[in-house]
């Protein structure tokens, strides 16, 4: 209580020697009207530089330092301007209540009207970031764009994304569950475009609607879809150079709307040839015996990367629509990679390896829904059938050099994994009243996999290396769901989900169950929502949620980093569970998050396991037995001068791991920060640059240490009437490596990883707008504030 009373405290001095306009803009049917840009202006006409725009319900809220007589000017699209005079500005506030726009009658000549929308938002469960008007995200990719999002973590080296700390991301497109492993989510978010998306939505504390599956919440990402009557849609591409390689991308989106349904289609194609560098240092004791190893490697690699998505919907009456959705993904991989490895401690003789990997990734989704409303309540039914497999053959040619003798050794792995996901669920939304609303559903998922793998040395089978197992999984789950308004300025959402889960990991090699494991756990969830006044609001979310095992974690596969280390997979991972309290503040444009997460049985991907007796290194996903994090996230947008918007995002992390199990005793806290800065300056209607970056100090891995890496980029973007041309240099100062240290003085090892994914690159790329975009032909009359919305 005494913190809520600081901020309001805080916020009275904020408000002082300041005037205040507010009010609710409305059409006639009094609906709300967003992103209308409310602008004053001085009693002698002259534009200042105070101004906002509505929210989405409407309203606005402008303060200013002037004083005298001023008069507020309201532009929206289609609407006729209003302009209100006469208004004195003396330190005061000022209600202008209701205000109702007009739809403008006449149709003239054909006019662009572009309104802007803010670029970071907040709801009561999720924070919202909108791309349309970021120049700084064109050409990008959405994996691009979370690296420099606040609270989000790419690392590319383990195709992870961390949100707030936690591992376990779960992807939806358009609010609809992506069912893919957490190994292809990076690659199929870096093949998806930044241009066929309106919004990335952060949903860190889900409601007990969404699945209790993720530690971390879920990523959402609206893709464009057309409002209006017509088709409109976009064709970008890009080209990327670093080190004589390049990586070039297509993606084309268009969607065709009546009053009745809507077609939507996206498709991207990426190929990559950018070059990856990695290099180990490794010490260790086996038997008393030191070993010092030195690894250093380049890769000559192609990565071919589509993502296509069909979308239909139709609405058959005012209460039944029903809606299709195919989706389809492919990633190749193809790599040469020349390595040498060096024992410190003996004569320097180098051991050489030339490997070639081919790692293909193919899935389709298909999804239906329908949706039935009568009087105030809906009913959802939805369908989802994934199929995906990934065939990894590896081959090795070594060339092993000691003093007395030299040998030369062939290895090949293989792996394949089909895998099937099917997902129905029934979700049912009532409004008891006006302040009140009841949800429910259910939900039923079936997962399935078969894993094959083997190793041949020397063209005989190892079968200390070969397996052939079987998942089958069953999950269901109930849940009830219940928002309130308590009153105007009070909003409460509570729920319960309840999970049953079955897994069974069968091996066909020995006819056993290798896991059999039932689940049965209770997710609850609580929001509160309590908006103090027009300056600030006050959000507090409670729940709890689960992290399963990826089946890629599980599903057993081998790849080499020397004769002495390799990657696999894990079948006795067990699931995590993670206890969150989140609070969230904002203040204008300042908002505030903390975070407390305890987490037990951390599923941290790829850590090393020594073997005492052979000294041989397993890199896999293991369970660390707790993990607390305490976030704080500070996110700040402010102009310093009239055209130069600059966002500040600024994370706090204290995070303390504990385990004592086979992987080791540890007892580890650090103190991590992490600083976003964005900047957008509009140098005139059309031309802007754009500097960005961010700096991450150092982190955890599991019990690996991440050291600290960033990266500072730079764009120049132009448009014209339908093309956008954008110039940018990312990772100038080549910072942008990931550098992993692990050591465990118990088993006297330890070893350094530093992988260099990202070298500097420049990037050019040109977008095109094609169809309907002036939607509504109006005329607006053009004046010194209409030109600087680009009318």
């Amino acid at each position: 209580m005494r913190f809520i009373f600081f901020i309001l405290q805080l916020s009275c001095c904020f408000l002082s020697a300041q005037s205040l306009i507010k009010g609710t803009v409305y059409d006639e049917s009094k609906l709300a009207i967003p992103y209308a840009d409310i602008l004053l202006i001085q009693s002698d006409g002259q534009t200042t530089s105070d101004q906002t725009i509505t929210d989405e319900n409407g309203m606005f809220l402008l303060e200013t330092s002037l004083t005298g007589v001023a008069e507020i000017q309201i532009i929206s699209m289609g609407f006729e301007p209003m302009v209100i005079s006469d208004l004195e500005l003396d330190n005061n506030t000022i209600d202008l209540g209701i205000i109702i726009l007009f739809e403008a009658a006449y149709a003239l000549d054909d006019v662009n009207v572009t309104a802007k929308k803010i670029s970071f938002t907040r709801k009561i469960d999720r924070a919202i970031i909108n791309l349309e008007d970021d120049a700084s995200t064109s050409g990008s990719s959405i994996l691009d764009v979370l690296e420099r999002t606040p609270g989000i973590i790419v690392d590319r080296q383990n195709e992870s994304v961390t949100m707030l700390g936690k591992t376990g991301v779960n992807i939806m497109i358009n609010g609809k569950m992506s069912y893919m492993p957490a190994s292809a989510i990076v690659q199929y978010l870096n093949g998806l475009r930044s241009e066929n998306a309106t919004s990335i939505e952060l949903i860190t504390t889900p409601p007990s609607k969404f699945d209790a599956e993720g530690n971390a919440g879920f990523i959402n990402i609206e893709l464009k879809k057309s409002a209006d009557d017509g088709y409109n849609g976009n064709i970008a591409s890009s080209i990327s150079t670093a080190k004589g390689k390049t990586s070039e991308d297509v993606n084309l989106s268009f969607n065709v709307n009546s009053k009745k349904s809507n077609l939507a289609f996206n498709y991207s194609i990426t190929n990559s040839k950018l070059p990856i560098a990695f290099d180990m240092t490794r010490n260790m004791e086996i038997n008393g015996v030191t070993t010092q190893t030195y690894l250093e490697a380049k890769r000559d690699n192609t990565r071919l990367v589509q993502n296509i998505r069909f979308g239909y919907d139709y609405e058959l009456s005012e209460k039944l629509s029903l809606a299709l959705t195919v989706s389809g993904y492919e990633n190749s991989y193809e790599m040469i990679e020349d390595k040498y490895v060096s024992q410190l401690d003996e004569l320097n003789l180098d051991d050489n390896y030339y490997t070639t990997e081919d790692n293909f990734w193919k899935n389709a989704q298909l999804g239906i829904s329908a949706s039935y409303r009568f009087k105030k309540t809906k009913i959802d039914f939805t369908s989802d059938y994934l199929q995906y497999s990934n065939d990894q053959p590896v081959y090795y040619s070594i060339s092993i050099n000691e003093p007395t003798k030299s040998e030369d050794l062939s290895l090949q792995t293989t792996k394949n994994s089909p895998f099937e996901i099917f997902a129905n669920s029934i979700d049912l939304e009532t409004n008891w009243n006006e302040r009140m609303t009841f949800s429910s559903g259910i939900k039923h998922i079936v997962n399935s996999y078969q894993n094959k793998t083997s190793l041949f040395e020397n063209s005989v089978v190892n079968e200390s290396f070969s397996t052939d197992s079987q998942l089958d999984e069953d999950i269901s789950a109930i849940y009830s769901q219940l928002q309130a308004d308590l009153s105007d300025n009070i909003k409460v959402q509570a729920g319960l989900r309840f999970e049953y889960a079955n897994s069974e990991i069968f091996s066909n090699l020995t006819q056993e169950d290798l896991v059999n494991r039932t689940y049965k756990d209770f997710f609850p969830s609580l929001f509160l929502s309590y908006k103090i006044n027009d300056f600030n609001n006050l959000n507090l979310s409670v729940n709890r949620r689960i992290n399963r095992p990826a089946f890629t974690d599980m599903a057993p596969f081998l790849f080499f980093v020397d004769l002495d280390q390799a990657f696999q997979g894990n079948v006795e991972l067990k699931p995590s569970y993670t206890n969150n309290i989140q609070l969230d503040y904002r203040f204008k444009s300042i908002n505030l998050n903390i975070q407390y997460a305890n987490e037990t049985d951390l599923i941290a991907r790829f850590q090393p396991k020594v073997d005492q007796q052979t000294g041989f290194i397993t890199i896999t996903p293991q369970n660390i037995d707790k993990q607390k994090t305490m976030t704080a996230i500070l996110s700040y947008s402010f102009f310093p001068i009239q055209d130069w918007n600059l966002r500040l995002f600024t994370t706090v992390s204290h995070i303390d791991i504990q385990n004592d199990n086979d992987l080791g005793t540890y007892d580890l806290q650090t103190l991590n920060y992490r600083l976003n800065i964005n900047n957008t300056i509009n140098l005139n209607e059309d031309f802007s640059i754009q500097v960005w970056g961010y700096y991450n100090s150092k982190s955890f891995f599991g019990i690996s240490t991440l050291d600290p890496n960033g990266s500072l980029n730079l764009g120049l973007q132009k448009k014209f009437k339908s093309y956008t041309l954008s110039l940018q240099a990312e990772n100038i100062l080549d910072t942008q490596d990931w550098q992993f240290l692990t050591e465990n003085p118990e088993d006297n090892y330890r070893q350094q990883m530093n992988w260099s994914f990202r070298p500097p690159q420049v990037k050019l790329s040109l977008s095109y707008r094609f169809g309907d975009n002036n939607v509504k032909v109006k005329e607006i009359r053009e004046s010194e504030e209409t030109k600087r919305m680009s009318l």
